[in-house]
């Protein structure tokens, strides 16, 4: 991914500008603070120190028979060491050798991971992340390709790669213009993926060299995870999930931003009524508080929010938990990824309540200019922040996928990584 640097006038803070949405960032957050795309990625270019190699059993023999000054009556102990049970000890030593052996081995085996993301449109975009790629001869080139295995002549190619001297390689196709050029969502296009060793400067429009990685997504996974990615007749208004999420927090964000407006000018009604948007958005037009208060009567109201909720018992929220416990009995989700996810969704779910129970609170007032009324609107916008873009809680200078910091904007790159597919040689 390309970045624009900029050097901002403290010069000790470098900011970058997202690839995806164009907003200037921090360098040292791992996020887009406005659309959640991923900024960097951090690369180790360092290669791994090997450890000591265990002995081979004749080195280990020469060892107990030089290492020590013998005496005449050592082929006498020795006979009777073995006789008691030291060949077992040279057995496990052997099978110490081999088990590290093949444990290298695989330590070095290439590997890699694909994933899809939002480059221009939802899904639109696609990216290669390879390891221990061994070098190649001149002349010889790694090549990318996804497959539809439904339509063999159906494929997309990421040119040759550029590998670094790590054997590392990354591809990123809003880097090339060449790729997808009708922005179509590739997700449920492409569910097969390798890489091959092709030759020559004129590369083939189709597979043609050895394959050194390939890796696949199982159809039925792919389709628990479409309407995450994909508009159907179950999403709210053929909307898919994630896309839906963000509109609807974007619009909590609106009547935000728009009540601290109204509070400028002490318009208390406007206030009420950014209060009552709020409500609705959170509850859902099936929410207890949204018909206690009558919110669907109102004229003013009725077109913000798409009435689905994010915390309605069958909103976006659990709309996403059920996606989960799906991926989770079918064993198509990754440890470190089910904990990521759940741990951004507890935490907007926390969040969310909150700024329910505040607005709330502050709707039940009749007095919205009082200093405790004004002090609960800074603590609703505060909330609306933390729940849009996450927070760095400990103050390590990113935001991490613990509790109370990863929030909306790392849970879309999270989700990302539900369609993730392994590269494996």
């Amino acid at each position: 991914m390309t970045f624009d640097v900029t050097e901002s006038s403290d010069t000790s803070i470098e900011q970058v500008v997202c690839a995806n949405c164009r907003t200037v960032c921090d360098k040292r957050s791992n996020f887009c603070s406005r659309c959640g795309q991923r900024l960097q990625l951090v690369e180790s270019e360092a290669p791994v120190k090997p450890g000591k190699e265990p002995r081979s059993p004749r080195e280990f023999l020469q060892h107990l028979w030089w290492g020590r000054r013998v005496s005449i009556f050592l082929p006498v102990l020795l006979a009777l060491v073995v006789l008691n049970g030291s060949f077992l000890l040279i057995v496990s030593r052997i099978t110490l050798y081999s088990h590290t052996a093949q444990a290298s081995t695989a330590a070095s085996a290439p590997n890699g991971v694909a994933w899809f993301y939002d480059g221009h449109s939802v899904g639109d975009a696609f990216a290669l992340r390879l390891s221990h790629l061994p070098m190649l001869p001149p002349g010889k080139v790694y090549v990318g390709w996804l497959h539809n295995p439904y339509r063999p002549d159906q494929l997309l190619s990421t040119g040759s790669l550029s590998v670094r001297k790590n054997g590392s390689a990354t591809f990123f196709s809003t880097q090339s213009a060449s790729f997808n050029t009708t922005n179509q969502d590739l997700r449920l296009i492409f569910t097969y993926v390798d890489v091959t060793v092709e030759t020559g400067k004129a590369l083939p429009t189709r597979p043609m060299g050895q394959v050194v990685l390939h890796g696949a997504i199982a159809a039925h996974v792919v389709q628990v995870l479409a309407p995450l990615f994909v508009s159907a007749s179950s999403t709210p208004r053929q909307v898919a999930l994630l896309a839906g999420f963000s509109s609807q927090l974007h619009e909590i964000d609106r009547w935000v931003t728009n009540m601290h407006d109204t509070q400028m000018v002490q318009d208390n009604a406007g206030i009420f009524a950014d209060l009552l948007r709020i409500v609705y958005i959170l509850e859902g037009k099936n929410g207890p508080d949204v018909q206690k208060l009558n919110i669907t009567a109102l004229n003013n109201i009725q077109n913000e929010g798409d009435g689905f909720g994010v915390l309605a018992p069958t909103g976006y929220l659990a709309a996403f938990h059920a996606t989960l416990q799906t991926l989770v009995a079918q064993h198509a989700i990754a440890a470190t990824t089910l904990s990521h996810v759940q741990t951004a969704l507890t935490t907007i779910s926390t969040l969310a309540h909150t700024m329910l129970q505040v607005t709330l609170k502050l709707v039940a007032n009749a007095t919205l200019s009082s200093p405790t009324s004004v002090q609960m609107l800074n603590t609703l916008s505060q909330l609306n922040d933390a729940l849009l873009y996450g927070r760095d809680l400990d103050g390590d200078g990113r935001i991490d996928p613990v509790p109370g910091e990863a929030a909306a904007a790392q849970l879309y790159t999270y989700m990302q990584a539900l369609g993730a597919i392994t590269l494996q040689h």
